[in-house]
Protein backbone atom coordinates (compact mmCIF):
# COMPACT_ATOMS: atom_id res chain seq x y z
CA UNK A 1 0.00 0.00 0.00
CA UNK A 2 2.67 2.38 0.86
CA UNK A 3 4.49 1.55 -2.41
CA UNK A 4 1.25 2.31 -4.35
CA UNK A 5 1.00 5.65 -2.49
CA UNK A 6 4.75 6.61 -3.49
CA UNK A 7 4.32 5.73 -6.98
CA UNK A 8 1.61 7.52 -7.00
CA UNK A 9 2.81 10.64 -5.56
CA UNK A 10 6.02 10.68 -7.81
CA UNK A 11 3.44 10.63 -10.36
CA UNK A 12 1.67 13.50 -9.19
CA UNK A 13 5.29 15.14 -8.50
CA UNK A 14 6.31 14.36 -11.95
CA UNK A 15 2.56 15.76 -14.00
CA UNK A 16 3.01 19.19 -11.72
CA UNK A 17 6.47 19.58 -12.81
CA UNK A 18 5.87 19.14 -16.52
CA UNK A 19 2.75 21.65 -16.00
CA UNK A 20 5.04 24.21 -14.08
CA UNK A 21 8.06 23.76 -17.32
CA UNK A 22 4.67 24.48 -19.63
CA UNK A 23 4.04 27.78 -17.44
CA UNK A 24 7.37 29.41 -17.49
CA UNK A 25 7.72 29.32 -21.49
CA UNK A 26 7.45 33.52 -21.33
CA UNK A 27 9.43 36.11 -22.73
CA UNK A 28 8.19 37.53 -19.59
CA UNK A 29 4.90 38.08 -17.88
CA UNK A 30 2.76 41.66 -17.63
CA UNK A 31 -0.14 42.74 -14.87
CA UNK A 32 -3.42 43.38 -16.64
CA UNK A 33 -4.62 44.57 -13.11
CA UNK A 34 -4.29 44.58 -9.72
CA UNK A 35 -4.29 40.29 -9.18
CA UNK A 36 -3.59 39.00 -12.60
CA UNK A 37 -0.61 38.50 -14.88
CA UNK A 38 -0.51 37.23 -18.34
CA UNK A 39 2.35 35.11 -19.90
CA UNK A 40 4.38 36.87 -23.25
CA UNK A 41 4.83 33.53 -24.45
CA UNK A 42 8.45 32.65 -26.24
CA UNK A 43 7.80 32.79 -30.11
CA UNK A 44 9.84 30.98 -32.92
CA UNK A 45 11.39 33.41 -34.59
CA UNK A 46 10.31 36.28 -32.96
CA UNK A 47 11.58 38.78 -29.92
CA UNK A 48 9.58 40.40 -27.38
CA UNK A 49 10.60 43.67 -26.77
CA UNK A 50 8.23 44.96 -24.80
CA UNK A 51 10.70 46.62 -22.43
CA UNK A 52 12.78 47.96 -25.30
CA UNK A 53 12.48 51.86 -25.75
CA UNK A 54 14.14 51.49 -28.48
CA UNK A 55 10.53 49.96 -30.12
CA UNK A 56 7.96 51.35 -28.22
CA UNK A 57 6.85 54.35 -30.41
CA UNK A 58 7.13 51.57 -33.36
CA UNK A 59 4.67 49.91 -31.06
CA UNK A 60 2.05 52.54 -30.36
CA UNK A 61 2.06 53.09 -33.83
CA UNK A 62 -0.62 50.07 -34.63
CA UNK A 63 -2.57 51.35 -31.16
CA UNK A 64 -5.06 53.85 -30.54
CA UNK A 65 -4.95 55.64 -27.56
CA UNK A 66 -7.81 53.87 -26.08
CA UNK A 67 -5.57 50.97 -25.58
CA UNK A 68 -2.80 50.12 -23.10
CA UNK A 69 0.05 48.15 -24.61
CA UNK A 70 0.83 45.03 -22.64
CA UNK A 71 3.59 43.71 -25.26
CA UNK A 72 5.24 43.47 -28.44
CA UNK A 73 7.04 41.51 -30.68
CA UNK A 74 9.43 41.43 -34.39
CA UNK A 75 11.07 39.34 -36.33
CA UNK A 76 14.01 38.40 -35.30
CA UNK A 77 15.30 37.64 -38.91
CA UNK A 78 14.78 41.52 -40.59
CA UNK A 79 17.52 44.10 -40.20
CA UNK A 80 14.87 46.77 -39.95
CA UNK A 81 11.85 45.33 -38.60
CA UNK A 82 8.02 46.28 -38.20
CA UNK A 83 6.38 45.56 -35.07
CA UNK A 84 4.97 42.01 -36.01
CA UNK A 85 2.68 41.56 -32.91
CA UNK A 86 1.16 43.33 -30.34
CA UNK A 87 -1.02 43.07 -27.15
CA UNK A 88 -3.46 45.68 -26.38
CA UNK A 89 -5.79 46.28 -23.48
CA UNK A 90 -8.90 48.52 -24.14
CA UNK A 91 -8.45 51.07 -21.16
CA UNK A 92 -12.73 51.26 -21.56
CA UNK A 93 -12.92 47.72 -21.39
CA UNK A 94 -10.98 46.28 -18.28
CA UNK A 95 -13.78 44.44 -16.35
CA UNK A 96 -13.77 40.82 -16.18
CA UNK A 97 -16.23 39.20 -18.44
CA UNK A 98 -17.70 35.72 -19.01
CA UNK A 99 -17.73 33.79 -22.32
CA UNK A 100 -21.11 35.00 -22.98
CA UNK A 101 -20.26 38.73 -22.59
CA UNK A 102 -17.05 38.10 -24.53
CA UNK A 103 -19.09 36.43 -27.60
CA UNK A 104 -21.50 39.53 -27.44
CA UNK A 105 -18.49 42.57 -27.46
CA UNK A 106 -16.93 40.77 -30.46
CA UNK A 107 -20.42 40.33 -32.34
CA UNK A 108 -20.44 44.52 -31.91
CA UNK A 109 -16.84 45.00 -33.20
CA UNK A 110 -18.03 42.38 -36.05
CA UNK A 111 -20.73 44.21 -37.14
CA UNK A 112 -18.45 47.51 -37.17
CA UNK A 113 -15.62 45.86 -39.25
CA UNK A 114 -17.88 44.46 -41.88
CA UNK A 115 -19.65 47.89 -42.81
CA UNK A 116 -15.78 48.08 -44.35
CA UNK A 117 -16.03 44.82 -46.08
CA UNK A 118 -15.24 45.05 -50.20
CA UNK A 119 -15.38 42.22 -52.31
CA UNK A 120 -13.69 44.47 -55.08
CA UNK A 121 -10.56 44.28 -53.11
CA UNK A 122 -10.80 40.74 -52.38
CA UNK A 123 -11.15 39.70 -56.07
CA UNK A 124 -7.87 42.14 -56.72
CA UNK A 125 -6.05 40.23 -53.92
CA UNK A 126 -7.33 37.10 -55.46
CA UNK A 127 -5.94 37.85 -58.91
CA UNK A 128 -2.51 38.04 -57.88
CA UNK A 129 -2.93 42.09 -57.79
CA UNK A 130 0.54 43.74 -56.36
CA UNK A 131 -0.84 47.82 -57.34
CA UNK A 132 -2.95 47.60 -54.93
CA UNK A 133 -4.06 51.57 -53.47
CA UNK A 134 -5.58 51.21 -50.02
CA UNK A 135 -6.67 54.71 -48.84
CA UNK A 136 -8.04 53.20 -45.67
CA UNK A 137 -8.51 49.59 -43.25
CA UNK A 138 -10.65 46.90 -45.45
CA UNK A 139 -12.01 43.83 -43.87
CA UNK A 140 -10.97 40.98 -46.21
CA UNK A 141 -11.76 37.72 -44.07
CA UNK A 142 -13.37 37.04 -40.50
CA UNK A 143 -13.16 33.07 -38.58
CA UNK A 144 -13.21 32.28 -35.12
CA UNK A 145 -9.83 30.08 -33.92
CA UNK A 146 -11.96 28.78 -31.17
CA UNK A 147 -14.75 30.11 -28.59
CA UNK A 148 -11.81 32.23 -26.59
CA UNK A 149 -10.17 33.72 -30.40
CA UNK A 150 -11.67 35.84 -32.94
CA UNK A 151 -10.23 37.19 -35.67
CA UNK A 152 -10.33 39.38 -38.40
CA UNK A 153 -8.09 39.54 -41.68
CA UNK A 154 -7.86 43.79 -42.51
CA UNK A 155 -5.95 44.97 -45.71
CA UNK A 156 -4.44 48.43 -44.97
CA UNK A 157 -1.59 50.12 -44.94
CA UNK A 158 1.63 51.65 -42.78
CA UNK A 159 4.65 53.79 -42.93
CA UNK A 160 7.35 51.60 -43.21
CA UNK A 161 10.82 53.11 -43.68
CA UNK A 162 9.12 56.82 -44.48
CA UNK A 163 7.35 55.03 -47.11
CA UNK A 164 3.85 54.41 -47.79
CA UNK A 165 3.18 50.33 -47.97
CA UNK A 166 0.66 47.68 -48.53
CA UNK A 167 0.14 45.35 -45.12
CA UNK A 168 -2.22 42.86 -44.18
CA UNK A 169 -2.84 42.44 -40.82
CA UNK A 170 -5.22 40.17 -38.30
CA UNK A 171 -7.02 42.14 -35.23
CA UNK A 172 -7.78 38.98 -32.89
CA UNK A 173 -9.82 39.64 -30.15
CA UNK A 174 -9.11 36.66 -27.59
CA UNK A 175 -10.67 35.79 -24.08
CA UNK A 176 -8.30 35.29 -21.38
CA UNK A 177 -8.36 34.81 -17.87
CA UNK A 178 -11.58 36.50 -17.72
CA UNK A 179 -10.44 39.37 -19.81
CA UNK A 180 -10.78 40.82 -23.45
CA UNK A 181 -7.14 41.70 -24.82
CA UNK A 182 -6.31 42.57 -28.22
CA UNK A 183 -3.95 41.45 -30.76
CA UNK A 184 -2.89 42.68 -34.14
CA UNK A 185 -0.54 40.51 -36.13
CA UNK A 186 1.23 42.35 -39.03
CA UNK A 187 3.32 41.49 -41.97
CA UNK A 188 3.61 43.66 -45.33
CA UNK A 189 1.52 42.51 -47.82
CA UNK A 190 3.17 41.10 -51.79
CA UNK A 191 0.73 38.74 -52.87
CA UNK A 192 -2.53 36.60 -52.56
CA UNK A 193 -0.07 34.06 -51.03
CA UNK A 194 0.27 36.34 -47.95
CA UNK A 195 -3.02 36.11 -46.99
CA UNK A 196 -2.73 32.58 -45.79
CA UNK A 197 1.36 33.18 -44.61
CA UNK A 198 -0.68 36.11 -42.37
CA UNK A 199 -3.45 33.85 -41.59
CA UNK A 200 -0.55 30.86 -40.43
CA UNK A 201 1.38 32.94 -38.28
CA UNK A 202 -1.12 34.37 -36.72
CA UNK A 203 -2.97 31.36 -35.62
CA UNK A 204 0.19 30.48 -34.48
CA UNK A 205 1.03 33.37 -31.89
CA UNK A 206 -2.71 33.76 -30.91
CA UNK A 207 -2.84 29.64 -29.66
CA UNK A 208 0.24 29.57 -27.96
CA UNK A 209 -0.78 32.87 -26.00
CA UNK A 210 -3.80 31.11 -25.18
CA UNK A 211 -2.30 27.78 -24.61
CA UNK A 212 0.51 29.39 -22.27
CA UNK A 213 -2.24 31.04 -20.02
CA UNK A 214 -4.40 28.74 -19.35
Amino acid sequence: MMKNNFKILTIFVFVLTLSNIKAQNCSRTVKIDNHTEICLPKIKGLKEVGKDTKYRNLAQDYAILSNKVLGFYIEKSIPNPIVTASIFMNKRVQQDMDNKTFEKMSEVLAFHLKKSYDPDYLLKLCNLRTDLEVDRDILIDSYSLNRDIKTYVILGKRKIDNKETVILKTLNLIHLKNKMLISLYVIKYNNSNSINKLKQKSDYFMMNLLDNNN
